[in-house]
């Protein structure tokens, strides 16, 4: 609760934040004695469950046609290993949780063999990411975590997906600025990151899902929009609502 007054009170705002909304400016303890309805995550939740109620089947076609070749059949049986060993319906249906709240989510394709003998589709947050389309396609996109934050410096990871390569950096800055890269060799949790990889593939190795386009506050940007976006005053009232009943 005390979060949520700190997010209300300095009216913080980002175009993928739809699951903070602004109750109000008001200080002190009438604002911590809010009652905070978390009607945005149901509406995700509904949304996922729609969605992906029941887990989608993915076939190989020529694997369930009569007399089926053996290589086709093979294939089935390595993919529905994989889908099971990457726990990718799990995976997806939280994507779509995301999807809903912020507007859209990123795919990506990880792999680490001395972890997992398949390729990994991982979860990319919209609002540590920094895409970059043309004519409405994804063509490339920087993906950004924080490493250390001591209040003062800031150590950041970036990984660029460009066609064809994976580039990664590691950038020592502040709250507010990038900073220099510093070489992934200087901390320990990024020393087995390669600088650059050559994916040998012409297209990216990972996709942005739109929740809904257009985004009205992002126009001609290709990011999609929340489910739940526009609605902040009716969740605000909503708020206001349940903590007057609660009185």
């Amino acid at each position: 609760m005390d979060r949520l007054a700190t997010i209300y009170a300095g009216k913080i705002y980002s175009p993928y934040n739809i699951h903070a909304f602004q109750i109000g400016s008001t200080l002190g303890e009438e604002i911590r004695n809010l009652i905070h309805v978390p009607a945005a995550a149901d509406i995700a939740a509904t949304s996922t469950a729609m969605l992906f109620g029941e887990h989608p089947k993915i076939r190989i076609a020529e694997a369930h046609k009569d007399n089926a070749p053996a290589d086709a059949m093979d294939s089935q049986t390595w993919l529905d290993d994989m889908i099971e060993a990457i726990e990718l319906h799990s995976r997806i249906s939280e994507a779509a949780d995301v999807c809903s709240g912020l507007g859209g989510v990123f795919l990506k394709v990880d792999w680490d063999q001395g972890l997992s003998e398949y390729p990994i589709i991982n979860i990319a947050q919209a609002d540590n990411a920094i895409p970059e389309f043309q004519f409405g396609f994804l063509r490339a996109v920087t993906f950004w975590r924080v490493i250390e934050d001591d209040g003062r410096i800031v150590m950041r990871l970036l990984e660029r997906h460009e066609p064809g390569a994976i580039l990664s950096g590691l950038y020592n800055g502040t709250p507010d600025k990038l900073g220099d890269n510093i070489g992934l060799k200087a901390h320990s949790s990024t020393q087995g990151i390669p600088d650059t990889v050559n994916t040998q593939i012409d297209g990216l190795t990972c996709v942005y899902i739109p929740n809904i386009r257009p985004n009205r506050k992002r126009r001609g940007m290709g990011i999609g929009q929340a489910d739940c976006a526009g609605l902040e005053s009716l969740m605000n009232s909503l708020d206001y609502a349940y903590t007057s009943l609660l009185r």
